[in-house]
């Protein structure tokens, strides 16, 4: 039994020996993992934003003079935090939206960590998206 034991304990030491050796290479640690970033190519932030008309039972629109809404996905830069910032502010307190949604990810080649994720976002959320959109971007910059 001890000798499985130490066998056991020597083999994965010997293995774990391996990973984790970032002396030599850029690593970037999310938290759940890390990323190396001498393997990836292209890094980019970015921040989505979406929203929708609000409908009456009859199908009729609340604000009929209001723009229909839509996506937009921005780079993930601190003008472009302040267009999301302002816009979401305008959004949020005109009643005229619904199903509000702003998130923040960033796409290393292929794999995309999101940093952020707000659904159904109303007045008092406002505070803590600005924040969260400000973490993301402190996040970004610090790659």
């Amino acid at each position: 039994m001890k000798k499985v034991l130490i066998g056991s304990l020597i083999g994965a030491s010997v293995l774990l020996s391996g990973c984790g050796n970032t002396l030599s290479e850029q690593w970037y640690d999310y938290g759940n993992g890390m990323i190396n970033l001498e393997n990836v190519n292209h890094i980019k932030g970015a921040i989505t934003l979406s929203y929708v008309k609000t409908l009456k039972k009859n199908y009729e629109y609340v604000c009929t003079d209001a723009k229909d809404g839509g996506e937009w996905t921005n780079p993930l830069t601190s003008s472009d935090t302040d267009i999301i910032n302002d816009t979401l502010q305008n959004v949020v307190q005109n009643n005229c939206y619904k199903n509000i949604k702003v998130s923040s990810y960033i796409k290393f080649d292929n794999f995309t960590l999101t940093l952020f994720d707000s659904q159904n976002i109303s007045k008092k959320d406002l505070g803590k998206v600005k924040n969260d959109l400000k973490d993301a971007l402190n996040t970004y910059k610090s790659i």
